[in-house]
């Protein structure tokens, strides 16, 4: 029996001369001309024709673990997560707060007009103490945490104390406390999900393709080489199988690099929307271009851009959207131009100063879903 090792070059060309050996070998190809997600979709089909016709009929099990270490780490660096499991956690906490102020604050109103002259003094106490919180729902998340603390500060004063009591607001200041201190907790959960991502951050794409490349042209050379020497039905089938996926990716790179094609090279490519440019039209900064003013007018220009409202009724929107995650949608009253080149807007003036990701929500030609389009850089509120 023959022993099961891959012989020396010397012998490989002897036999390969005096045997006449024809093999069909596994095709080299520009891997590195891929994007990371072909890459991955690639190397994943790889991994799965490598188990199938099994690492031990193709000799590499050795070389197998590492090579599917290194596909599963190119999957996770392919899009990295950008959302928190938190947010719809943050939103919800964040309603229930939200609903908690604004009923005091409307009970409080109500009594104003009370017959009850109790409770009509009691009202008269407490609302010009509330007058500074109302409206504090619409403002971002951490300015309303410190607003509610402050709120929550000015009702806990001992002399509010019967004024509470007598309006029946007693359980709900403290529902509001609670709701507060949840939303908090939300907060840390948020902080403790973007301290887990940091191992995935320190990933670097490049370098993950490169790893489960090299690993795979090193698989390819040692099966190529069973394939010449000692050939099997498992390792012809693969062999096989292997080149059918390498023709096709390799179309790929030819025609364009980064999508599988799906339709006729001379069809109509459908307008992609995109935000080209995005400046403030008042007050601008030529030294700092991508601060907006707030309550000052802004300029959208690009393609696509339209804002439709979907056949359900499902609103179009400009969006800003902070740092924890928290939508902010600008009122339709906001809106002075919107036309597929360019929307003019108001800069919500309510948004408290800082940085913010920014995209528009449309329904163009009746879809259900939302098209996002998002700008791809940081804008600062000013």
């Amino acid at each position: 029996m023959r022993n099961n090792r891959i012989f020396g070059t010397n012998e490989l060309n002897y036999k390969l001369k005096y045997k006449n050996i024809m093999a069909e070998q596994i095709k080299n190809f520009a891997m590195s001309d891929m994007t990371v997600a072909s890459c991955s979709s690639f190397h994943k089909l790889m991994v799965k024709a490598m188990n199938e016709a099994t690492p031990a009929a193709l000799h590499i099990e050795d070389r197998m673990p590492p090579y599917t270490d290194s596909v599963n780490t190119l999957a996770t660096v392919v899009k990295r997560q950008q959302a928190f499991i938190s947010t719809r956690q943050l939103q919800r906490a964040d309603d229930v707060r939200d609903r908690a102020a604004g009923l005091i604050c409307n009970v409080v109103s109500a009594y104003l007009s009370s017959t009850i002259a109790e409770k009509q003094a009691a009202a008269e106490r407490l609302d010009p103490q509330l007058s500074p919180y109302r409206g504090i729902r619409k403002h971002e998340y951490t300015k309303e945490t410190g607003e509610i603390d402050g709120m929550l500060a000015q009702l806990d004063l001992e002399e509010n104390q019967e004024a509470i009591q007598t309006l029946g607001l007693t359980d709900e200041v403290e529902s509001l406390r609670d709701a507060n201190e949840v939303f908090n907790e939300y907060i840390e959960a948020k902080g403790d999900e973007s301290s887990a991502r940091s191992e995935q951050r320190k990933i670097e794409s490049v370098a993950a393709m490169k790893r489960a490349n090299e690993l795979f042209r090193g698989i390819a050379q040692w099966v190529n080489a069973y394939a010449l020497i000692q050939p099997s039905d498992e390792i012809n089938a693969f062999v096989k199988k292997v080149n059918g996926l390498i023709d096709v990716y390799a179309s790929v790179i030819n025609s364009s690099g980064s999508q599988m094609p799906t339709q006729d090279s001379d069809s109509e490519e459908p307008t992609t929307p995109e935000i080209t440019k995005f400046y403030p039209k008042e007050n601008a900064n030529p030294d700092k271009p991508l601060d907006f003013p707030r309550n000052k007018t802004a300029v959208l220009e690009g393609k696509g851009l339209k804002l439709v409202d979907s056949p359900e009724g499902k609103k179009a929107q400009l969006v800003l959207i902070n740092y924890v995650d928290q939508r902010m949608p600008h009122e339709d009253s906001a809106i002075l131009l919107n036309t597929d080149e360019k929307i003019e807007f108001t800069m919500m003036y309510d948004a408290a100063e800082g940085q913010y990701n920014f995209q528009i929500e449309t329904y163009p030609n009746g879809t259900e879903e939302a098209v996002i389009i998002k700008y791809p850089e940081t804008i600062t509120l000013v």
